[in-house]
């Protein structure tokens, strides 16, 4: 695609617009303890013009235990907000302005907590494989790889003593009601 520069800028407003309010109604619903899941969640089927139904989405988790924000799923928005902070990863070393760095640290954070929110393991997966390939190989960033070393071997020994705790560690099972502690 050949688009002016001007097109992509608001593109890029755009989704960030959108991931903001996302961050945001997701946060009220965190904070509502899931007295807004109703509002949120999408009808069981939806018609469109008498000629086509969407497929019914269960939710199948306890309310009030992951948000979803207006994606109607957890893994829905967990994928949206991974997406988005790979994409707002880099600005954090470009920005030198303060006040906007400070915005954009904000933010960041903010998303990053939503999406420990979601407790969707595969958008955590995907947002730290996303933000830790940029730091690598792109910016090549030594500081990441001393901080992903000791995410590595904080999670190995959590893991590591699951195991010896829990006998049931070969069956990948998720209960509806699991805490954040459990889901990973």
């Amino acid at each position: 695609l050949d688009l002016d520069k001007e097109v992509i800028k608001k593109i890029l407003q755009l989704i960030l617009t959108i991931f903001v309010i996302e961050i945001v109604l997701a946060l009220a619903q965190y904070l509502s303890g899931g007295r807004l899941d109703r509002y949120l969640f999408p009808p069981p089927t939806m018609d469109i013009g008498n000629t086509a139904g969407l497929g019914e989405v269960e939710q199948f988790w306890v309310p009030g235990s992951r948000v979803f924000a207006t994606f109607g799923r957890y893994d829905r928005l967990g994928s949206w907000l991974a997406l988005g902070l790979v994409m707002l990863f880099p600005w954090l070393y470009t920005v030198k302005d303060k006040m906007k760095k400070f915005w954009l640290v904000t933010l960041f954070g903010a998303g990053s907590l939503v999406l420990l929110l979601t407790m969707s393991r595969a958008s955590w997966i995907g947002a730290f494989v996303g933000i830790f390939a940029i730091a690598w190989f792109v910016k090549k960033d030594k500081r990441l790889l001393k901080i992903t070393g000791a995410l590595v071997g904080v999670l190995a020994v959590y893991l590591i003593g699951f195991a010896v705790v829990h006998g049931n560690v070969m069956s990948i099972t998720d209960s509806p009601n699991q805490t954040l502690a459990e889901r990973v």
